[in-house]
C-alpha cells in the first residue's frame, strides 16, 4: 500500500495546527518509549530504527490520513547549487557555534549530562550504521516532520512566528535541558533556510553536515580517545570552529541578499486557537526529562537507593584480575592484582596493590605518590556480596597499619592496629575494597542510579576506622581504552574515585582512577 500518492483527491491546503501538534506529541511519545528501548538495545541500529520508524513513518501516515499533498507539505524542489553550498557552510557554522554554547551551558549548569554517544560501538559495521543514522537518517526524517509538516502548518501565522515556534519545538523535542541552548542555532538555521529557499533540500544538507561533523567527532574520539588531551588536536579543532563560524556568518549574509523573501502571514482560522492542547502533554514530558537530567547532573544522590544492594556473585570459577598503575604521564608506577575464588556460599578475595614513589608534572600541576603495599584478603557472601570478614595490611614509606573485620551480632567488628573493636554497619564498604566488590552492582536493573552505603576509611592515627555515609553512583556507559582496544563499560563513581566495569556480564573491573593522579589499567581485558 502506498503511503503517499499524487491523486487529484489530495488537497494542497496547509496542515492544521491541531494535526501538527498531535503529530508532534505522538512522535515524542513514540521516541521516549519505543525509541528508548531500541537505542538501549543498540545505539546505532536503534537510532536508525527510531528515525525511520518513529519519526518519518508517523509523518507520512499523518499526511495520508489528512489527505494532504506531499509535494506541497514536504517541498523537495531543487533550489540551485549555490543555495545548497551555502546551506552546507551554514550547517558547519551552526555545529561550531553549538560546540561553544555547550561549553557555556556546562559552566552555567555545573554539569555535563551523560551522552548516549559515549557508549559507542567500535566495530566497523556499527560505526558505519551510526554515521548513517546520524548524518542521513536523522536529517531526512526530522526535516520531514519539522521543516515539512510543522513549518507548513505554522505558515499561516507568518514567517517569524513559524520560524520561532518550529525552532523551539525542534529544540524541546530532543529532551535536553543543559544542551537546549546549543540546539537553537541549528534549529533556527534550518527553518530560515527552508523559508528562504521554499524547499527542504537546503535544510536537509545543513542538517546532514551538522550531524555528520558530530558523528565524525564522536567516532574519532572513540577510536582514539587520547586525542581529547592532545594540544595539537585541540588547537586544530579550535581553529576549525572559528573558521566555521566566520564562513557561516558570510553565508548567512549572502543568503539574506540573494534568496527570495519568505511568504507573508495568512489570516489564522479561529479554530486553530484551540489547537495547542497537545503541547501541554509534550511540555509535561519535557519537564520530566529535564528534571531527571538536572537531578542526575547536579544532585545524583537524590536518585540513589537508601541502602546498598548487590547482585549474587557472578563467578563460577576462580578469576584473577591484573592491572598496571599509571600516573598522569602514563608512566607505569606499580601493579595491582586480585584473585576471586568462589567457595560454595562464599567468595574469597585475595588482593595486593604495590606502588612506587613518583612525581609527575602535567602543565602547572604536580602529582606525587608515595611507595606503599596494600594487602587485603577475606570473604564476601555469595548471595548478595556482603562483606563477612577481612584482613588488611598497609605498609608505606612513612607509616603503616593493620585492620581486621570480623562478624558481629549487629554488623562487623572493626579493629585497627590492635585497638578495641568497634561495630560498623553490616553493609559497610572498605575504601580499599570497593572497586573489586562493585563488580556486583545492579548494572542491568532498569532506572538504577546508585546506592547509599557506609564507607570505612582505614588510615593510621586518630582517624583510623572512621565511617561516613557515601554514595556509589552509576553514571552510564562509556567506551574505555584497554590493551585489547576500546571496550564498552559502565562508569561508576564513589567520591573522587571512578571505576569502569565491562558492560557485558560478568562486569569485571577494567579501569580505576583513584582521583589523585593514578589510574589502574587492565593488563589483558576480556
Amino acid at each position: 500500500m502506498q503511503l503517499l500518492d499524487s491523486s487529484s483527491t489530495l488537497s494542497t491546503r496547509r496542515p492544521s495546527v491541531l494535526s501538527a501538534h498531535t503529530l508532534y506529541l505522538a512522535s515524542l511519545l513514540l521516541v521516549v518509549s519505543a525509541g528508548s528501548v531500541l537505542q538501549f538495545w543498540s545505539i546505532s541500529w536503534g537510532l536508525l530504527a527510531t528515525e525511520f520508524g518513529l519519526i518519518l513513518l508517523p509523518t507520512l501516515l499523518w499526511l495520508r490520513g489528512q489527505r494532504l499533498d506531499a509535494g506541497a507539505t514536504l517541498p523537495l524542489r531543487w533550489p540551485g547549487a549555490r543555495l545548497v553550498l551555502l546551506a552546507a557552510v551554514i550547517g558547519a557554522g551552526a555545529w561550531a557555534l553549538a560546540i561553544l554554547l555547550e561549553a557555556v551551558s556546562a559552566a552555567l549548569f555545573g554539569y555535563v549530562p551523560a551522552s548516549p554517544f559515549a557508549a559507542m560501538p567500535t566495530d566497523p559495521l556499527n560505526l558505519s550504521v551510526f554515521a548513517l543514522a546520524l548524518a542521513v537518517a536523522a536529517p531526512v526524517c526530522e526535516e520531514a516532520l519539522f521543516r515539512g509538516y510543522l513549518l507548513s502548518a505554522y505558515g499561516r501565522y507568518g514567517p517569524r512566528v513559524g520560524l520561532a515556534a518550529v525552532s523551539l519545538l525542534f529544540a524541546f523535542f530532543h529532551l535536553r535541558l543543559e544542551g537546549l541552548l546549543a540546539l537553537l542555532p541549528i534549529a533556527f538555521a534550518l527553518g530560515y533556510l527552508t523559508q528562504r529557499s521554499r524547499s527542504l533540500i537546503p535544510a536537509l544538507v545543513a542538517h546532514g553536515v551538522n550531524n555528520g561533523l558530530s558523528a565524525g567527532l564522536v567516532i574519532v574520539t572513540t577510536l582514539r580517545p587520547a586525542l581529547a588531551a592532545d594540544p595539537t588536536w585541540q588547537a586544530a579543532l579550535g581553529g576549525g570552529l572559528l573558521l566555521g563560524l566566520l564562513a557561516a556568518a558570510g553565508a548567512l549574509w549572502w543568503l539574506r541578499r540573494g534568496a527570495a523573501p519568505a511568504p507573508a502571514a495568512e489570516p489564522a482560522a479561529p479554530a486553530e486557537r484551540r489547537a495547542f492542547w497537545p503541547l501541554a502533554g509534550a511540555a509535561l514530558i519535557y519537564l520530566a526529562f529535564a528534571g531527571l537530567e538536572l537531578a542526575n547532573g547536579r544532585f545524583p544522590h537524590w536518585l540513589a537507593e537508601p541502602a546498598l544492594r548487590l547482585e549474587p556473585a557472578p563467578w563460577s570459577q576462580p578469576v584473577t584480575l591484573k592491572f598496571d598503575l599509571r600516573n598522569v604521564l602514563d608512566e607505569t608506577v606499580g601493579q595491582a592484582e586480585c584473585t576471586l575464588t568462589p567457595q560454595g556460599d562464599r567468595v574469597a578475595f585475595d588482593c595486593v596493590t604495590r606502588q612506587r614513589s613518583f612525581e609527575a608534572q602535567l602543565g602547572q600541576s604536580l602529582y606525587a605518590g608515595g611507595q606503599y603495599e596494600l594487602r587485603q584478603a577475606g570473604h564476601w557472601r555469595a548471595a548478595d556480596m556482603r562483606l563477612l570478614e577481612a584482613q588488611l595490611a598497609f605498609t608505606g614509606e612513612y607509616s603503616g597499619w593493620r585492620a581486621a573485620l570480623a562478624p558481629a551480632a549487629d554488623g562487623l567488628n572493626l579493629a585497627v592496629d590492635g585497638s578495641a573493636p568497634r561495630v560498623v554497619a553490616p553493609d559497610s564498604v572498605v575504601a580499599a575494597e570497593w572497586p573489586w566488590r562493585m563488580m556486583a552492582l545492579s548494572f542491568e536493573r532498569f532506572l538504577y542510579w546508585g546506592s547509599r552505603l557506609t564507607l570505612v576509611q582505614l588510615k593510621p592515627g586518630a582517624e583510623a576506622g572512621q565511617t561516613e555515609t557515601a554514595v556509589v553512583l552509576l553514571r552510564g556507559q562509556e567506551s574505555v581504552p584497554t590493551e585489547a582496544g576500546s571496550v564498552l563499560a559502565w562508569k561508576v563513581t564513589l567520591g573522587q574515585a571512578t571505576a569502569w566495569y565491562r558492560a557485558a556480564a560478568p562486569h569485571e573491573l577494567l579501569r580505576y582512577a583513584d582521583g589523585f593522579g593514578v589510574t589502574w589499567v587492565r593488563q589483558s581485558a576480556p
